[in-house]
Formats: C-alpha cells, structure tokens, sequence
C-alpha cells in the first residue's frame, strides 16, 4: 500500500487560490472558474476538460481591413498559472493524446502547449455511471497517472495522492494531516460483452465491409458524440469580419458533419453517414494505434453513448460491430 495525504478541503483551496485562478465544473457541467471547490457529482462532467486547453473557439490573429501583413496582430498565448479542479481519470488521459496532436514538433501549438504548462490538473476519484468503460482502456476511477494530484473524497476533506512531480511539489505547500494508506486502485468497469480491444489491421483490411452501410442506416451524423469527445482533435480556420476589424479564429470542427471534407469544387469523398460514421471509428481504433502503438482514440468516459440524441448505446453497438468485423476477418483468413 502506498501511502497519503489527508488534507482538509479549506487548506487544499487556500492552496489552489493561491496558484492564480481555479477551474471546475459547474451545474450545467461546463468548466468554469470558481471561488470556492464544488461539490461534484459522482461521476464526470457534461463537458469535457479539454474545452480549457483547446476550447471550442479561440482567437488566433486580429487586424483591421485593409492591414498590411506586419500589422497582423497574433493572440498571445494564455500563460496565467491557475488550477483544474474535479478532473475525472477519463478525462486526463484523453488529454495524454491530445499532447500527440499539439505538443509535437516542430507543430506546437503555442496555446495548448501554455496551458499545459500552467494548469495544475487536480483529480478527483468518481464512482463509474452505467455508460462508463474506462477498464477497458487499462485504468480506473481513481487512475492517477495523468493528473498532478488525485484525490479520494472523505466526509471531513481529501485523501491526497501525487501523480506527478509538479503535484508532489505542490502538495509540499498545503498544510496535512498524518499520512495515511491507500489501497489498490480499483480496477474500471467493462461492459458484460467485453472480449478485447479490435484489431486495428482487421479493421482496415474490412474497410469496405458492408456492415459500414448497416450501421450508417441508424446515424444521423448530428455529430454530438465527437462533439462531447475528449479525444477529438479536429479543427478549422475561420476569419469574421465586423466593422472593419477581423478575427482569425480556430473553431472545433466535427467529422460526421456533411461539409467536413467537402472540397473547394464541391466533390465530398464522404458523401453519405456510413462513410463519416466508419471515420469516426477508424480513426480512434485503427488509425491512432498505427501511428502511435499502444495508443487508442477513446478512453471510455461514455459520453457518446449517453448524450446520443437516438437514445442508442453506440458506443457499445461500435465495438460489436468491430468484434463482427474481426469475425469475418478470421472466417475469411
């Protein structure tokens, strides 16, 4: 057993105000800044924490009409020290793949790259909801090894633990009681059906695989399951005018939306749902773990299966229909 921290909820935010501004979730499951920690519920919020380090909208270069090249103005990248309170394991690992994406050179994206570097990220241990699926991607509830400090909720304050040296650091700075032991982390939960991550080689090689069309039958390509997804990673550029100034503008865009790949002379390669939909689990479940080996697109927080307007468990009819596409593929072999 490893040992921790126990810390009273008034010395760990005296602790956190101190480091500059403090971020969690609020009513409506939004990240927002706070005075004071909330309450959490049990399990994560609506919204996932990652809308702080690449948030739907950001300004990204300003100017007015007519402005020479050299008088562009570019955003200065956000480098204010600060806090994220009430993280859930779910959410911090999403953000380890976010890092592939934006931290990797020589295209580092300035302002994630900020953030990451002054925000404290501090977890919070959850009790999983019925759409949950971290053990699947080999952790739990209170997994700390993506976040600077993981706390267990008690009745009277915290049970601290150190996920990283930046938390250890900073728990050397909040006033504690006796240490005390932890036990195990508790291993996450896994649907009833659960036989073992796809192969990413079958998926590819079934990439014509007409269960793409049965499914695609039952999507809309609303897009709200990329939309609320941790790992997705898509933008695009946008520049808006308004009285004689412009704002450049990177906005979150979707992949199952219709205009997506739509090119300049109007040719779409993924014209109908089934093309975008097979996007979707392509990219998390072949793609990433080709390109990044022991890395996959999803980490299980079951936000897709709970906010899809269908009311349908997605997420687990997806991984069916890869577990029928690795059949076919062994049938065929």
């Amino acid at each position: 057993m490893a040992d921790g921290m126990k810390l009273s909820r008034e010395s760990l935010q005296a602790a956190l105000r101190k480091r500059g501004p403090l971020w969690a979730p609020n009513d409506a499951g939004h990240w927002a800044t706070v005075e004071a920690l909330p309450e959490l519920g049990p399990i994560r919020p609506r919204r996932p924490v990652k809308d702080l380090f690449t948030p739907p909208r950001r300004e990204i270069a300003l100017w007015k009409a007519g402005a020479r090249p050299a008088e562009i103005e570019a955003a200065l990248p956000d480098e204010t020290p600060g806090s994220v309170f009430g993280v859930r394991p779910c959410d911090a690992r999403a953000l380890l793949l976010l890092d592939r994406a934006f931290l990797q050179a020589p295209y580092v994206d300035p302002h994630y790259k900020a953030r990451r570097d002054s925000l404290l990220l501090i977890g919070v241990a959850c009790q999983p909801g019925p759409n949950c699926y971290c053990g699947v991607f080999g952790f739990g509830p209170d997994d700390k090894d993506a976040v600077d400090v993981m706390l267990t909720p008690e009745a009277d304050g915290f049970i601290a633990q150190a996920g990283s040296l930046r938390g250890q650091a900073f728990l050397a700075t909040v006033p504690a009681g006796a240490a005390v032991p932890v036990t195990a982390p508790r291993p996450g939960p896994r649907p009833e059906w659960w036989t073992g991550l796809p192969d990413p080689k079958a998926l590819y090689a079934n990439f014509d695989h007409p269960i793409w069309r049965e499914l695609g039958t039952s999507c809309m390509n609303c897009g709200v399951c990329t939309q609320y997804c941790p790992t997705c990673q898509c933008f695009t550029v946008d520049d808006e005018s308004f009285k004689g100034e412009i704002q450049r503008l990177r906005i979150v865009d979707n992949c199952q939306r219709s205009d997506f790949t739509r090119m300049a002379g109007g040719h779409n390669p993924r014209q109908v749902a089934a093309s975008r939909l097979r996007q979707r689990v392509m990219h998390k479940f072949s793609y990433m773990p080709t390109q990044n080996p022991g890395l996959v697109g999803c980490t299980g927080c079951g936000r897709c299966v709970e906010l899809c307007p269908l009311d349908r468990h997605l997420f687990a009819d997806v991984f069916e229909i890869m577990k029928r596409i690795n059949q076919e593929a062994e049938r065929v072999a």
